[in-house]
Formats: C-alpha cells, sequence, structure tokens
C-alpha cells in the first residue's frame, strides 16, 4: 500500500479516509481469493423444473 497516490487537494483526513477505503477494499479481494470459487445458482426457471434434492421436503399430507 506503499504506491498510493493521492492527488488534487485532498487534506489529511480525506486522504486519511481513502487510504482507510483502499485499504479494506484489498483486504476483502484478498479474502475473496482465499475462498474457493462458488457453484453458479442456475436461474430461478430452471430450479422450477428440477426435482427437489432427495429428502429435503416431506411428501405432502393428504387430508382424510
Amino acid at each position: 500500500m506503499d504506491d498510493l497516490t493521492i492527488r488534487g487537494g485532498a487534506g489529511l483526513y480525506e486522504a486519511a479516509a481513502v487510504a482507510a477505503v483502499v485499504t479494506e477494499l484489498l483486504a476483502e479481494e484478498e479474502m475473496a481469493r482465499a475462498l474457493p470459487p462458488r457453484q453458479p445458482i442456475p436461474p430461478a426457471w430452471v430450479r422450477s423444473g428440477q426435482p427437489p434434492p432427495f429428502g429435503r421436503f416431506a411428501p405432502p399430507v393428504m387430508p382424510e
């Protein structure tokens, strides 16, 4: 983070705020790279035609 240069007349507090935001973004990107990639979720119209996973839903109870 030593190569960050803020130009345009930012004061001490503005420069500190910008540096804090950049530091937070870099930390979030580092954490995101550490996680394995997630499986993409299909759109709702695709999921509606798929059967539910086995054992996830109980069969409907029919009234007598």
